[in-house]
């Protein structure tokens, strides 16, 4: 993986029998718009959330890719130019696999120059 700056949308799967990458990500380009990357990675894995559940609001679907257990980062403000003022959303599921706590802390290490907001989803 890059740096976490370089991406709009990032995903650390729970892994199942349809999901068998383990993440994945779409990178930051020359749109500000959200919904052309949103659209670009809800395309990269059709099996990441339930079709009846799927909604054009990433922010609420992303809520709902966290409630089925996987990890999802977010950049809030792919406008801005500047890295140092990006703002980041983790969505967490309620019971996270080692590997993705793992991945976490790889991670953690780039977001201590960040903003981040972080949400906790999840049926348990």
């Amino acid at each position: 993986m890059n740096e976490i700056k370089d991406y709009v949308f990032y995903a650390i799967l729970k892994g199942d029998k349809y999901n068998n990458e383990v993440s994945y990500g779409v990178k930051r380009g020359y749109s500000t718009d959200h919904d052309s990357y949103f659209r670009s990675f809800m395309d990269l894995n059709p099996y990441i959330i339930d079709t009846d559940n799927f909604c054009y609001d990433w922010n609420g679907t992303l809520e709902e890719i966290a409630s089925n257990g996987n990890v999802i980062i977010a950049n809030a403000s792919v406008e801005v130019e500047d890295v140092q003022n990006r703002f980041f959303i983790l969505y967490l599921p309620s019971n996270p696999s080692l590997y993705q706590l793992s991945s976490l802390e790889i991670l953690s290490k780039e977001f201590k120059n960040h903003n981040i907001e972080v949400g906790l989803y999840g049926k348990d």
